[in-house]
């Protein structure tokens, strides 16, 4: 058999070199894969327990809520995120049991994680804060508020969580990958709800409570008086006229009303109230107004007015506007620096008053019609409180009856006390009249009911230089609450209370804020002192009674404006919101408050409370 010749093929070199480049390249996949997921391996942990410190504090919706991963790495957008859900969980009211103190040991675990991890170097410092914050948080419900409302423990998670993501990519794919439950995610932290309110008009301007229920402003566009009356979820606009009503002043049944030609009378003690033209002497200018109080008595309304330390007095039937002065002005060597009006005072007769007045036993048919003004003089011989008496003649219209001083004058009280600058304000509750005088030395409150006067003091260093600011003075009943704004501190609240023997300076909710905080209102409700306190990240309405601060309710979420920079170009654009509350109001356990919101498209807004301002709507 011939023999065979055998064909043998040779690969050309090109092919070789493709086949061996071909499984060069398979081997480093292969090899840069498996270190690929030996890095996942090695940092899903450390992703892994952050997510879950993070799931623990804000909520299951953690990983909603905090990604995609901010544009250059800006941990303040997450910081935000978290503060703003964390001032909807703590309260002292409501709180999820077992929160935050659940969250604790898995901090704790993560932050021995990243301590023995090269991987973990940034984060750690981070995580350490973190955990020494939540420590605090669940440590009370005062400190939780603090926490939650300084933005330390939401900017410090944040931190660690950016630097856990930027320490590598296998952080980043753990962090978007399944991550099954643990038995600390099966319980959310309960939100709590924050209350919407009653949205006012657009064009309310001057706006002021006359009660819970009853608000008074001036329309911006018809550039007339409105009120809203609340009641039965209805909103009722009535239209009062041309004008402008001014602020309500605590224990005052009526309030000035500006009109064009001058100020008029806005009485609030009916149905629909309606302007009424005060005596001429005020309108004209004649008399400067330091002081005035007003009030009904039988079927006449009085007016009276404190001007440069002399009181005069007019009253008129209710039914019409023709004012009658009562009284002439005197000259006192003491200057008259406060008054308060109620209806006549008329103690029942005893024994002893009929043996000096036989006309006292006589039986009377009727009250006499009349005012009883307790007034406050001050000067270099101290201070004295009188009561005043007048009462009017069976014509109240007739000009024969102007008195020349009041029927009865008794003095009270009288102190030898010195007072440099003082500034009195004064209140009337039911027939208790308060009055308080501030000066460079001496915070004095002064209670007359029943004909006699309880005084008691405090030294002005005790409380702070006063600023400028606000010196508001509420009462009810027998306690009497002042407000006011010192130079460089968050402000005052003194309490006077016919159970203490001197006047209390109120302590502050949550102490550690006391550069971020101050108050946007105080009023005396039935289970104590209402305030509303602001911080940079909430507004919360707390009540002191039995010497602590109880409550926190959240009235409303603060949130700063965000704008693209260039170092954070897809940085969202956003007004924030702020809300700053313009006034308040206190009847029994009905409380009210007035907001003027900013960042956002409400305006004004009413928020409401029916249990004394321990829960909102």
């Amino acid at each position: 058999m011939p023999p065979v010749a055998l064909l043998t093929v040779r690969p050309s070199r090109g092919t070789v070199a493709f086949f061996v480049l071909l499984g060069l390249g398979l081997t480093g996949r292969h090899l840069f894969a498996k270190r690929e997921q030996s890095i996942v391996e090695r940092d899903a942990p450390l992703a892994h327990g952050a997510r879950r410190v993070l799931r623990c504090v804000v909520g299951q919706d953690a990983d909603r809520l905090l990604w995609p991963r901010p544009a250059g790495d800006d941990s303040r957008l997450w910081a935000a995120v978290i503060n703003r859900r964390l001032s909807l969980m703590v309260t002292q009211t409501q709180q999820t049991p077992g929160w935050p103190r659940n969250c604790v040991p898995i901090a704790q675990r993560l932050a021995q994680q990243l301590a023995g991890s090269s991987e973990g170097t940034r984060a750690y410092p981070h995580s350490v804060t973190a955990l020494r914050f939540l420590t605090t948080l669940a440590r009370s419900s005062d400190d939780a508020i603090t926490v939650a409302d300084n933005g330390s423990l939401g900017t410090a998670l944040a931190d660690m969580s950016i630097a856990i993501l930027a320490a590598s990519a296998g952080a980043e794919v753990a962090w978007t990958s399944q991550l099954p439950n643990e038995f600390n995610d099966l319980r959310s932290p309960v939100l709590t709800v924050t209350p919407v309110g009653q949205a006012l008009p657009r064009t309310a301007d001057g706006l002021t409570f006359a009660a819970p229920d009853w608000l008074l402003y001036q329309d911006a566009t018809d550039r007339r008086a409105h009120a809203l009356l609340f009641r039965e979820q209805r909103v009722t606009d009535v239209v009062l006229g041309p004008g402008a009503p001014l602020r309500v002043l605590a224990g005052r049944d009526a309030t000035l009303f500006a009109t064009d030609e001058a100020d008029d009378l806005l009485t609030l003690d009916v149905a629909r109230p309606q302007p009424v033209a005060l005596p001429e002497p005020l309108r004209d200018g004649r008399f400067r107004i330091d002081q005035w109080q007003s009030v009904r008595s039988g079927e006449s309304r009085w007016f009276a007015a404190i001007s440069t330390g002399q009181m005069r007095l007019w009253s008129t039937p209710t039914a019409t506007a023709q004012w009658v002065e009562r009284s002439r002005p005197e000259t006192h060597s003491e200057a008259l620096a406060g008054i308060a009006l109620l209806p006549l005072q008329s103690p029942p007769a005893t024994p002893a008053t009929r043996a000096a007045d036989p006309l006292a036993s006589a039986p009377q048919t009727a009250a006499p019609e009349g005012v009883t003004a307790f007034v406050l003089r001050h000067g270099a011989r101290g201070v004295f409180v009188e009561q005043w008496d007048h009462t009017l003649a069976p014509d109240p219209t007739a000009p024969s009856v102007l008195l020349s001083q009041p029927v009865r004058r008794t003095t009270l009280l009288s102190e030898t006390r010195p007072l440099v600058r003082p500034e009195v304000r004064s209140c009337v509750s039911g027939s208790t009249a308060h009055f308080v005088v501030l000066s460079d030395d001496w915070i004095v409150f002064y209670r007359v009911h029943n004909g006699r006067v309880d005084a008691s003091d405090m030294p002005t260093q005790r409380v702070g230089a006063r600023s400028t600011g606000r010196l508001d003075f509420s009462c009810s009943g027998s306690r009497a609450l002042l407000l006011v704004d010192l130079v460089g501190r968050v402000g005052a609240m003194v309490l006077r209370d016919e159970t203490s023997r001197e006047p209390q300076l109120l302590p502050f909710p949550l102490p550690q804020l006391t550069a971020t905080r101050s108050i946007d209102a105080a009023v005396l409700v039935h289970q104590g002192v209402l305030s509303i306190q602001r911080t940079p990240g909430s507004i919360r309405a707390f009540i002191y009674a039995r010497d602590r601060w109880t409550g926190g309710s959240l009235l409303a979420t603060q949130e700063p404006p965000t704008s693209p920079t260039a170092e954070s170009p897809n940085t969202p654009q956003s007004p924030g919101y702020s809300l700053a509350i313009h006034a308040i109001s206190a009847f029994g356990t009905r409380v009210a408050v007035l907001g003027l919101g900013q960042g956002r498209l409400v305006r004004a807004v009413r928020l409401a409370s029916d249990d004394g301002g321990v829960t909102w709507h």
